[in-house]
């Protein structure tokens, strides 16, 4: 007698007239009596495994692109930090001065007028060594600087010496800085205050100019 492909395989039974016979398994439940055969008898019989594969994958799909979010994430706040730490190449964060290349954009009594062949007055502190440096447009500058919270006050500031046309924005400006007593941020401007709190510049990101 043949095997039923459902019967429990007999070990007694090794080769007859040297062929192999079929290995015949036992069934699973809900798989007695040949009711089902073809795609769906097999899908019955694995107890919706198929099923389940299906949504295994899909698990690990949504857990893989979970994983990459945060990864972009992550990537993404360290190229800020990045950027912020690098000395005027990206725009200041809220409260941020220090290491940050600042550009004037007006003065007590108005907006700046660059004239031609100057360039813009500009502003960086250094935290690392507690410098400003600088230029007024023509001249370049440098010398100490202190911060405390607010406050904020400007050493002997030494210059080059060069001529150009339109020397006083320049000279408005050195004197802004030497009259400067405390800061504080507008958005992403910068804003310089005298002793009595008036306002004396505004400087923006050289970035945001």
């Amino acid at each position: 007698m043949r095997s039923s492909p459902c019967s429990t395989p007999d070990p007694r039974k090794r080769q007859r007239r040297g062929r192999w016979l079929p290995i015949a398994f036992s069934p699973r439940p809900g798989c007695g009596g040949g009711a089902r055969s073809g795609a769906a008898g097999a899908l019955a019989c694995t107890g919706g495994t198929a099923s389940a594969g299906r949504g295994g994958g899909a698990r690990t799909v949504t857990a893989r692109a979970a994983r990459a979010a945060r990864i972009a994430r992550a990537l993404a706040l360290a190229a800020a930090l990045l950027g912020c730490a690098s000395g005027g190449s990206a725009i200041a964060g809220e409260g941020a001065i220090e290491d940050v290349e600042w550009r004037l954009l007006r003065l007590a009594d108005g907006p700046v007028a660059i004239a031609r062949g100057a360039g813009a007055p500009s502003l960086l502190l250094e935290s690392a060594s507690r410098r400003a440096t600088g230029s007024g447009g023509c001249n370049r500058f440098t010398g100490p600087y202190e911060r405390d919270g607010a406050s904020l006050r400007f050493g002997a500031l030494a210059a080059t010496k060069m001529a150009c046309d339109g020397m006083e924005v320049e000279t408005a400006y050195f004197g802004t800085l030497e009259r400067t007593r405390s800061w504080r941020r507008d958005g992403d401007r910068l804003e310089l205050l005298d002793e009595r709190g008036a306002l004396l510049a505004v400087l923006a990101p050289a970035v945001a100019r």
